[in-house]
């Protein structure tokens, strides 16, 4: 055993450390949450930056909010800030799916149904493994869809493309 004179600095210096590496431990985690939203928050400028939107529905997707992108119109999120839910029917959006939708790793939920999105259903859409709802229906969507690329996506519970021009 310590002295008590030894036992208060021994103490000390342990509580020290443990704090020490605490914040150590806390901020390594909020750095790869903030470089991951970062990669988030690219994957959705990058998909706004393909679409015609006349009517302006996209227009507070703004990066430099401090909720970006949890406070973007059509976005939810997870309490740890990341994308689970892009919803965004019926607004008149026009223009491709571009493959940048796949680094979205936690989204569960992607409507887009009832616009004029074009062009093929990007297969890197087979990445979005989290993905339970996908509602590409009533768009113009060409091409063929894999049904191999769609066995990847094992947590799919509900898949609608009716009204497109796939084969």
């Amino acid at each position: 055993f310590l002295s008590p004179s030894m036992a208060f600095p021994t103490l000390t210096l342990t509580l020290t450390l443990t704090v020490i590496s605490l914040l150590c431990l806390s901020s390594a985690t909020t750095t790869a949450n903030s470089t991951l939203a970062s990669a988030e928050i690219a994957a959705l400028t990058a998909f706004k930056l393909n679409l015609d939107d006349p009517l302006g529905v996209l227009s507070t997707w703004d990066p430099s909010t401090p909720a970006a992108p949890c406070d973007w119109r059509g976005v939810s999120c997870s309490v740890d800030r990341h994308i689970t839910d892009l919803r965004l029917p019926r607004l008149g959006l026009s223009g491709p799916l571009t493959d940048r939708i796949s680094d979205l790793r936690y989204l569960r939920r992607l409507s887009l149904r009832s616009n004029s999105f074009n062009g093929s259903v990007p297969l890197s859409l087979s990445k979005l493994s989290n993905l339970q709802l996908l509602f590409l229906q009533s768009n113009s969507f060409t091409g063929s869809l894999s049904l191999l690329s769609l066995s990847n996506l094992t947590s799919l519970d509900i898949f609608n493309v009716a009204n497109n021009s796939l084969s």
